[in-house]
C-alpha cells in the first residue's frame, strides 16, 4: 500500500472509526476495521529473571529469534572470517619481511 493511501486511511479513521490508532489498518474490512487483535500486548511472556515484559522488549525477541532462525550458521562464519582476516595479516606481514630480505642485496 503506498504512504499516500496509508494516509488518508488513518485521517478517514480519524473522524469516523472510534477504533484507537493503534489497531492495524486493513481496508479490506469495512472502514479499515480489522478484527484482529494486535499481535502484541502486554503480559503475553513471563522472563526468568523478573523483567517486567514490554511490547517494545517481545518486538525485539521476536526479530532476534527470527534473524537467528533465518541464518543459525551467521556466528561460525563470523568467527571463521575474524580468524581468516587475522591469518592473512600475519601473512601479509611476514611476506613483507621476507620480500625485504631477499631484495636487501639488491
Amino acid at each position: 500500500m503506498c504512504l499516500t493511501c496509508s494516509r488518508a486511511i488513518r485521517q478517514r479513521r480519524r473522524k469516523t472509526s472510534s477504533l484507537p490508532l493503534a489497531c492495524p489498518i486493513t481496508p479490506s474490512f469495512q472502514e479499515g476495521k480489522s478484527p484482529c487483535p494486535p499481535p502484541l500486548s502486554e503480559g503475553l511472556v513471563t522472563y526468568d529473571n523478573g523483567e517486567k515484559p514490554s511490547v517494545k522488549q517481545m518486538a525485539h525477541d521476536v526479530t532476534a529469534f527470527l534473524a537467528w532462525a533465518a541464518e543459525p550458521e551467521l556466528e561460525a562464519r563470523k568467527r571463521m572470517g575474524v580468524r581468516v582476516l587475522l591469518y592473512c595479516s600475519v601473512f601479509s606481514v611476514l611476506m613483507y619481511f621476507l620480500m625485504r630480505r631477499i631484495w636487501k642485496k639488491v
